[in-house]
């Protein structure tokens, strides 16, 4: 089942206490108007624990929750998508990336919602198991769910142009 194959990859994702420094300091408690990061309200986090998490991230590992939700997510929802190609390379990961921003974009009109998921094509070698599993002759970049929302979740703060514009 593919639900367990993205199990067990954000299961190894959070067991590496590297990974859940880095993504400690991207986190961003509910409160936060700063324009990059991750606030935790996008993850259904209440105000209180959203203060916690970026903390207990670099003292608890939370793998085997998170790799349980991660499994329940991908059999719940309706469907799943793969993005990728036969070339590897930074400027394919820019297409990709921008080919599903049309996708979500397109699909949102529809009333569906996408969610990447980022361990099954981003940690060790489960990329080439989805390859395989699903006889793909292209190499998986990126792997999202599908499916109707119940849930609406606000917008997180993004920066302002002229904060990223070079001049």
């Amino acid at each position: 089942l593919i639900a367990d194959l993205v199990g067990e990859a954000t299961a190894v994702a959070f067991g590496n206490k590297n990974f859940r420094r880095e993504l400690s300091l991207w986190m961003r408690n509910n409160f936060t108007s700063k324009g990059d990061g991750m606030p935790l309200f996008t993850n259904g986090l209440p105000n209180w624990l959203s203060l916690l998490v970026p903390i207990l991230m670099l003292y608890f590992n939370p793998a085997v929750p998170l790799s349980r939700k991660a499994n329940e997510a991908v059999k719940s929802s309706s469907g799943f998508g793969i993005l990728g190609s036969a070339i590897d390379d930074t400027d394919t990961w820019i297409k990709i990336g921008q080919s599903f921003q049309r996708l979500n974009l397109f699909s949102h009109q529809l009333g569906v919602s996408l969610a990447i998921m980022g361990a099954p094509t981003e940690v060790g070698d489960y990329a080439s198991r989805i390859r395989e599993k699903f006889k793909l002759d292209f190499q998986p970049i990126l792997f999202f769910r599908i499916g109707y929302s119940q849930q609406f979740v606000r917008h997180s703060p993004r920066r302002s142009l002229d904060e990223v514009l070079i001049k």
